[in-house]
């Protein structure tokens, strides 16, 4: 679903036996396989499966079925991730939330001071222990937030993907902008409660069962646009309804659990 030429250009020139993508912006013609995406507005992972099934087709193959993104944790990440709660002094029965604050764009990111709002309530209603999880580069994102809270919670920077799939797997809700941690969560089945700003809604709504996107519906929006001087979209995003969001997920959880 990309507009760009480089990636359909790489595909070309390491001569795979099969290069297969998007027909978009006569990108198809770099391609020795190529699908027109559908029409009909819907998320990402359903256009790649699109293409999964493309590919399927021609190699004679069964019939892909229609499913959301799931991830299968390796030993060495449950491993990894026991490790890393103990060394932060973080006990088994423990009740562990998730801070995801960073996206690919600015105008994805809510405020680093709401999330740190959002945090210390969280913190204080649930007797929980709160993990900020950032990329590497974004650190000042992170400690940012950190040095916002009362409750001093555990960072987590950089981590691989393997092993920060480990980590979110033991946390029993994480709160994020639109991310990549965000849909990991989601596929490890992990309760969400989300922001999305100038994004595209159907291409990046969280998949599967417990996830509530805060998203105003402004005049301006989607705009899809990597930085925005207004940011109506987020800055309409109070504390409040996002705590709303936890709390009725958190009851949601529990009943499903008894």
């Amino acid at each position: 679903m990309d507009y760009t030429l480089k990636t359909a250009m790489l595909s070309y020139l390491i001569g795979a036996k099969v290069a297969l993508g998007f027909d978009i912006e006569a990108r198809g013609q770099l391609f020795n396989a190529s699908l027109e995406p559908s029409p009909e507005p819907k998320s990402m992972n359903k256009y790649l499966l699109d293409l999964a099934r493309f590919l399927s087709k021609l190699a004679g193959k069964e019939e892909i079925p229609d499913t959301d993104p799931v991830l299968v944790l390796t030993p060495l990440a449950q491993e990894f991730a026991r490790e890393f709660l103990k060394e932060k002094g973080i006990k088994d029965k423990e009740l562990i939330f998730g801070i995801a604050p960073g996206a690919k764009f600015l105008s994805q990111c809510w405020k680093e001071e709401r999330f740190a709002q959002l945090a210390d309530k969280i913190a204080d209603k649930y007797h929980a222990r709160i993990i900020v999880i950032v990329s590497r580069g974004d650190e000042a994102r992170g400690n940012r937030i950190i040095s916002l809270m009362k409750n001093k919670p555990v960072i987590a920077v950089g981590l691989p993907l393997d092993k920060l799939a480990g980590l979110i797997s033991n946390f029993k809700l994480m709160v994020a902008n639109n991310s990549g941690p965000l849909h990991m969560a989601a596929a490890l089945g992990v309760a969400t409660v989300s922001t999305m700003g100038p994004t595209f809604p159907h291409f990046w709504w969280p998949q599967g069962k417990n996830h509530i996107v805060i998203r105003k519906d402004l005049f301006c929006s989607p705009c899809n646009k990597a930085v925005c001087l207004g940011h109506q979209c987020l800055e309409l995003v109070s504390v409040e309804e996002m705590e709303k969001a936890v709390e009725i997920l958190m009851v949601r959880i529990d009943d499903r659990t008894k």
